[in-house]
């Protein structure tokens, strides 16, 4: 797989900061230039033959970034992203992941993306409009919009209407080696006719923008598929988006765009049915053998689920989360002895030997990089000889485990853990395991699950559907009962509690 990345033009809106440099030589964004952040998202999901479209100050680019293969569109101020795309049509022969040059997003939102095996893919922001709150130099009618029908992209385009938007496209697509050529040769064959004619919504070819192609592919009968993601990007398009971004990343990286992303979440998490039954709570709660004197760190703990259970027991209960919108709630529900806090699990700001416990319960599968840093975080801050406990779901049975991946990709980008692979990552932060329990909380309804899980209904509908087709012996492990229009499955949570070495 290679990446093209398009960025010929000067950002005109972004002056003067673009006065001697294209946009994706920005820096200050998390620490970093913009295209620094591009590189490493595309790099992390295996992609590193990379090609770079240059045009306005392309030698500064190729400057900094040699191990770049580099076109060089001449005439950049006279024509649009489509034609400057088609500088490398000679690329064009493999399949290919295309990327705008002012964007950021996070790893994850590519390798989402190399999840699909559409024809096209393209990456859509479902909370797309809540960008464009308070966004004065860049209205909600510049959004390249898509509306979806039956889960296929069936019209792109910033003319559309917002109230018929699925979301926004945010810069980011894979095409298949089949459309990739077909794409290439239908340029080729139709430029001379629209050199003076309307190409879709643009006045001409050489005006015209990636999704007026995309259209054009859509025509043709090609089948584009969205990638969700809510939030987890940034766009660099004038000023006031600079300043929002380099505010919201500052040095955060990852981190900031993760808090983007529950802000979505934090909505409907107390709603979640599994998360608050009380038989797996106080599961959580008895490996702990939580005593009145202890000192306890609660990390991922959004709305202080865990937290709440565990502070009747001990003295002191500190809750940790990534997410202002998950701590809010709760702060809201806090008790006396109950602190929340902003914070990453990854880079803990407590000192050494400072909690007599910590629990972490269904955390670790969101820390698709950095689970290691996290234990090792958590061993750090425990005092000698004190416990973690560790809890998160697995899939009810081994055979069951590439489904189980799958199901679990159209939802969000996680790990899939089995038991041994928990002991590992507890015992390769220091710990010593003494306990390994399996909790099941019987038949947990589906679809709450999934209406308070943020995700859009067509997208609900896929995942029930894949229980619904799931295979006898897979109903039979899930124990699967079904209700009306719910399907009931036992949920398997693994426990591990682990012992700091004095």
């Amino acid at each position: 797989m290679k990446a093209i990345i398009i960025g010929a033009g000067r950002g005109i809106r972004l002056m003067p900061e673009t006065e001697s440099i294209p946009k994706c030589m920005m820096d200050g964004v998390g620490e970093q230039r913009v295209l620094d952040w591009i590189l490493d998202s595309l790099t992390h999901a295996g992609i590193d033959d990379i090609v770079f479209i240059g045009g306005y100050h392309i030698e500064k680019v190729m400057q900094a970034y040699p191990h770049l293969r580099f076109y060089n569109n001449t005439e950049w101020a006279d024509n649009n992203v489509l034609e400057s795309l088609m500088y490398a049509t000679l690329e064009m022969d493999t399949a290919f992941v295309v990327s705008y040059s002012d964007i950021v997003y996070r790893r994850n939102v590519v390798q989402r993306l190399m999840a699909s095996d559409a024809e096209v893919a393209l990456v859509v922001d479902r909370d797309w409009q809540r960008h464009y709150v308070g966004r004065a130099l860049h209205l909600e009618s510049q959004a390249e919009k898509v509306v979806v029908q039956d889960g296929w992209v069936v019209k792109i385009g910033k003319h559309l209407p917002s109230d018929k938007a699925y979301g926004e496209f945010i810069g980011l697509a894979k095409f298949s080696q089949e459309t990739a050529r077909l794409m290439r040769d239908r340029y080729r064959q139709i430029r001379e006719d629209y050199l003076s004619h309307p190409f879709h919504k643009a006045p001409n070819i050489r005006l015209a923008y990636l999704t007026d192609m995309i259209q054009e592919m859509i025509d043709l009968g090609v089948r584009v598929e969205p990638v969700d993601v809510w939030a987890d990007w940034a766009e660099l398009d004038t000023p006031q988006d600079l300043a929002r971004v380099r505010e919201q990343l500052d040095d955060q990286g990852e981190r900031g765009l993760a808090q983007e992303f529950w802000v979505v979440r934090a909505e409907g998490y107390e709603q979640l049915e599994w998360a608050s039954r009380q038989e797996y709570l106080q599961a959580v709660v008895a490996a702990g053998d939580f005593q009145s004197g202890d000192r306890v760190l609660d990390v991922g703990t959004g709305t202080g689920i865990v937290a709440h259970a565990v502070s009747p027991f001990v003295a002191e209960v500190v809750g940790v989360d990534l997410s202002p919108e998950m701590l809010a709630h709760a702060w809201a529900s806090r008790v006396a002895n109950e602190v929340f806090e902003e914070g990453d699990v990854c880079k803990l700001r407590f000192p050494n030997n400072w909690f007599d416990k910590v629990t972490a319960r269904m955390v670790f599968h969101h820390l698709i990089e950095g689970g290691d840093r996290a234990m090792r975080e958590c061993y750090r801050v425990l005092k000698p000889g004190g416990v973690m406990v560790l809890s998160e779901g697995v899939p009810p049975d081994r055979s069951l485990g590439d489904w189980y991946t799958r199901m679990f990709a159209l939802k969000e980008e996680r790990l899939t853990f089995f038991e041994e692979d928990l002991v590992a990552l507890m015992g390769g932060g220091g710990f010593d395991v003494e306990q390994v329990l399996m909790h099941i909380s019987p038949q947990v309804s589906i679809r709450n699950w999934l209406r308070n899980s943020g995700l859009p209904q067509e997208r609900q509908d896929r995942i029930i559907q894949m229980h619904l087709n799931l295979n006898g012996i897979g109903k039979q492990n899930y124990n699967m009962t079904f209700t009306g229009e719910d399907v009931l499955c036992d949920f398997r949570y693994v426990i591990l509690v682990g012992r700091r070495r004095r």
